[in-house]
């Protein structure tokens, strides 16, 4: 029985597969906690000098005490819902730490496309949130607001050719949008590693430096994260970047190879100018374990394109 018994295993491997709620370390990786560390060097020091053995760190470093509580909690979980004692295996494991690989969300293969123009602006309102400026309208990203029009209202031409464009870019975003189940995330987001995280929260500032531990410095109008809106799922959870970069996207593949490779959930892919337009390339980053495949919106564009006139 106690072969059985120790299937589950300890609470601080838990709280390893888990964040840290105090500090910006993630999932199995150590917490940044210099004073316990400092404690157990101070500690190890008197050892020596008395002439004792020092004592070993621990397994998976210094945790904070929040993420042990977290780690706690989870375990206790598992416990309630594996076997009676007397049913266990020995050697197996009852626990949700190694869920093996994700399975791709059940989607259609086709996209349902959103057309008309009062469903486009409601579903412009659920994905993107409401516009107070705009009466109540939809807040749409930048390059798709309703000021885009107004800048061309004293050229007859010009203003024809900025509404087709409207029309086109905002069926196509919507119909992306609800293709993944994905909502525009307003909350200000420092870098890519916004995405590894469960909920909202951007990197910490530095005590000495004072800038923020962010993976690529900050994700607004640099190289390829040009024109940015970052999506989270319908839950809020980040799930995707996207970004219209005018320059092309091979100018960034080096980069994009070396920021997914920090997390192997990430992946990145490009295409044409999907919904921004004005000769862009569109990138898209995202979770493969929260949204599977994920394709640019290049595919549905042309489709809009065939309905509309």
């Amino acid at each position: 029985m106690s072969d059985a018994a120790a299937a589950i295993p300890h609470v601080s491997e838990y709280a390893w597969h888990l964040p840290c709620p105090q500090c910006d370390a993630e999932a199995r990786q150590p917490c940044h906690a210099p004073r316990k560390q400092a404690r157990h060097d101070r500690v190890n020091r008197l050892l020596a000098r008395g002439g004792h053995d020092e004592i070993a760190a621990p397994e998976y470093g210094f945790m904070h005490v929040q993420r042990v509580a977290a780690g706690v909690r989870h375990r206790s979980r598992d416990i309630g819902a594996a076997p009676w004692p007397e049913e266990r295996v020995p050697g197996a494991r009852y626990d949700t730490i190694d869920r093996g690989e994700h399975r791709a969300p059940v989607r259609p293969r086709f996209p349902e496309l959103v057309l008309q123009p009062a469903l486009v602006e409601a579903r412009g309102r659920a994905v993107f949130g409401l516009d107070r400026d705009e009466q109540g309208g939809a807040y749409w990203p930048y390059g798709l607001e309703n000021g885009v029009a107004r800048a061309a209202a004293g050229d007859p031409e010009r203003m024809a050719r900025t509404l087709a464009h409207l029309a086109v870019a905002r069926s196509t975003i919507v119909s992306w949008a609800d293709h993944y189940g994905l909502k525009s995330s307003r909350r200000q987001r420092c870098c890519t590693r916004w995405l590894t995280r469960s909920t909202h929260r951007i990197c910490r500032t530095d005590l000495v430096t004072r800038s923020r531990q962010c993976w690529n410095g900050r994700t607004t109008s640099r190289g390829w994260s040009d024109h940015l809106t970052a999506w989270t799922t319908a839950q809020g959870q980040p799930a995707a970047l996207t970004s219209a970069p005018y320059r092309s996207c091979a100018d960034f593949a080096a980069e994009l190879d070396d920021l997914v490779a920090q997390d192997d959930r990430l992946a990145w892919t490009s295409g044409g100018e999907a919904w921004y337009g004005f000769h862009t390339h569109q990138v898209v980053v995202w979770r493969t374990d929260l949204l599977g495949d994920v394709d640019t919106a290049d595919r549905i564009r042309e489709a809009v394109l065939t309905y509309l006139p």
